[in-house]
C-alpha cells in the first residue's frame, strides 16, 4: 500500500508445500512482506531476533507451544499467530490452547487457512486474533473450570465459532456483522490473557514472599 510500510512476517512450519504455498499467498500481496522462513522451530527464536517480524507464523506440533512461550518472554508484544494440521480435534484442542496460553494471539487450523491467510496475517497485524473451533471449544471448557471469564455476548460468540469454526460464519448465523463478532473476540481473548496473567500472579505470589 502506497506510503505504508509492508507489514513484515516471519513464517515456521515443518511442513514444505504448505509452508511454499503460504509464502506464494503472501507475496501477491503489496502491503506483505515475508522477511524470513524458519523450517525448525530452534531456529525460529534467532530468526526472530534479527528480524523483528510483525507477525510471525508458527505451524505447532511437538515443541511449538514451548517456543511461543520463549518467544513472547523474550519479546513482549510480539504477535504470534498458531496454526494446526486438521486431522484429530482433541489433539488441535489441546495444542491451540497451550499456544494461546504461552502467549499467541490467536490459531487458524491449516485446512482452509492459505484462502485466507493474507487476510488473517493483516487482522492479526491490527489486533484482531483469529480464534479456530477446536480452540473455542477448549476456552470454553476452560471456562467451566475456572469460573466465569466472558460477558454473555462474548460467550455466545466463542460457543457458535466453536460449532461453525470461523468468525465470518458466526456473523452469518448470528445474523450480525464480522466486526461485530471480532470485536467480540477481541476482548474475550484480553479477558483471558488477563485472567491467565492473574492466575500466574497468584501461583507465583507464595515463593515471592518466602524469598529471604
Amino acid at each position: 500500500m502506497a506510503g505504508l510500510d509492508p507489514i513484515r512476517v516471519v513464517l515456521c512450519d515443518s511442513h514444505t508445500l504448505f509452508r511454499r504455498g503460504l509464502l506464494v499467498v503472501l507475496e501477491r500481496e503489496p502491503d506483505i512482506e515475508v522477511v524470513g522462513e524458519a523450517v525448525y522451530k530452534d531456529d525460529l527464536v534467532d530468526l526472530v531476533v534479527s528480524t523483528r517480524p510483525d507477525v510471525t507464523v508458527v505451524g505447532l506440533g511437538g515443541t511449538g507451544p514451548h517456543v511461543i512461550g520463549v518467544l513472547t518472554r523474550s519479546l513482549p508484544g510480539l504477535r504470534i499467530m498458531a496454526l494446526s494440521v486438521a486431522d484429530d480435534e482433541d489433539t488441535i484442542g489441546d495444542e491451540a490452547l497451550a499456544a494461546v496460553g504461552n502467549g499467541a494471539v490467536g490459531h487458524l487450523v491449516k485446512e482452509g487457512a492459505v484462502s485466507v491467510f493474507a487476510h488473517t496475517v493483516r487482522l492479526v497485524h491490527a489486533g484482531d486474533p483469529p480464534v479456530s473451533g477446536p480452540l473455542s471449544a477448549r476456552l470454553l471448557e476452560l471456562e467451566q473450570q475456572t469460573g466465569e471469564i466472558w460477558t454473555g455476548h462474548e460467550r455466545r460468540v466463542f460457543q457458535v465459532i466453536a460449532q461453525t469454526g470461523s468468525v465470518e460464519r458466526t456473523a452469518t448465523n448470528l445474523g450480525v456483522d464480522s466486526r461485530v463478532v471480532r470485536g467480540l473476540v477481541r476482548n474475550g481473548m484480553a479477558r483471558f490473557h488477563r485472567r491467565l496473567a492473574q492466575e500466574r500472579a497468584a501461583a507465583a505470589a507464595p515463593a515471592s514472599l518466602a524469598a529471604p
